[in-house]
């Protein structure tokens, strides 16, 4: 009976030392697939992609222009970028390759690796319009281009300014014209007030008066005009017209009575004589003193 319950046990011990085998067996030939997939995978070559960007930017002259190139599986790779009309690079990978310091480089590092590289010129002038190459070095053939145009005149302090009809008589037409200029960007709105009071011409009931915006890319500037085509005497007052800049510009408006007894700032009338009050009173004084010499007679 012991012989047979030791045999039995051996035989087991034996099965179990078999099945550990068989299980680093197992597990060894895993791990040998594992990292010939892992190194199969690893050793295969990605071209580097570039991703879509505005190809054509437009600054005004005085400001930053900043011209885009995404780059997708750079890898080891470097950027560089160039004008097309010139051979010395501008920048490769960070660093500035010129000494002109209106230029640099600046990375952004994206997921799925993907990386950006903006060229980037501050105060810009007339002479930095021109083609640009994005290229990727150790790649021929991989390039793309960025057209820069600069426009306008110098970047200035925003301002505004603020003229038109200053007197003007009842029924005749009202214009002011509001112009906003000056900084980084043209003004995005200009506003108008009466008084104090914003001046919303959907809710007015009169119908003869028009706000008119537009931009001069030349002057680089936004206008508007404020048009009243019968001016009422509740028209008289302070306008105001402010741009998004926060900047603002008043104008005074006086509305005259278009009646014989009121003359026109600037003209004379036909019969002012007969009219001026100050010739009325001379006329009074003169009497009275006629009636002062006839009554007491002092040469007598």
């Amino acid at each position: 009976m012991g012989g047979w319950e030791d045999g039995e046990a051996s035989a087991r011990r034996r099965r179990e030392w078999e099945y550990e085998g068989f299980k680093e067996e197992k597990r060894s030939q895993w791990q040998q697939e594992l990292k010939s997939v892992v190194t199969s995978t690893t050793i295969i070559p990605i071209d580097p992609v570039f991703l879509p960007t505005a190809n054509n930017i437009t600054v005004r002259e005085g400001g930053k222009a900043e011209l885009p190139c995404s780059v997708q599986y750079l890898s080891t790779k470097k950027v560089a970028w160039r004008r097309v009309d010139q051979d010395e690079f501008l920048t490769i990978a960070e660093m500035t390759w010129v000494a002109d310091p209106a230029f640099s480089v600046r990375k952004e590092v994206k997921k799925h690796d993907i990386s950006d590289w903006y060229l980037v010129i501050t105060n810009v002038t007339p002479k930095h319009a021109g083609l640009y190459e994005c290229q990727i070095t150790a790649s021929a053939g991989y390039f793309k281009h960025v057209q820069l145009n600069v426009v306008g005149p110098p970047i200035t302090a925003p301002a505004i300014s603020l003229y038109g009809t200053d007197f003007v008589e009842r029924g005749e037409k009202i214009l002011l014209i509001c112009n906003a200029t000056g900084g980084t960007q043209i003004a995005e709105d200009i506003d108008w007030f009466k008084d104090g009071n914003i001046i919303d011409t959907s809710r007015r009931r009169r119908n003869d008066v028009m706000i008119l915006k537009y931009r001069s890319l030349e002057e680089g500037a936004l206008i508007s005009r404020l048009q009243i085509d019968h001016a009422d005497m509740d028209d008289a007052g302070t306008y105001v017209c402010r741009s998004s800049y926060n900047k603002l510009g008043d104008f005074s408006v006086n509305v005259l009575a278009a009646d014989s007894n009121n003359v026109k700032r600037g003209t004379q009338s036909s019969n002012n004589t007969a009219c001026s009050p100050v010739r009325f009173e001379t006329r009074i004084l003169r009497l009275l003193l006629c009636c002062w010499l006839l009554l007491y007679r002092p040469w007598r």
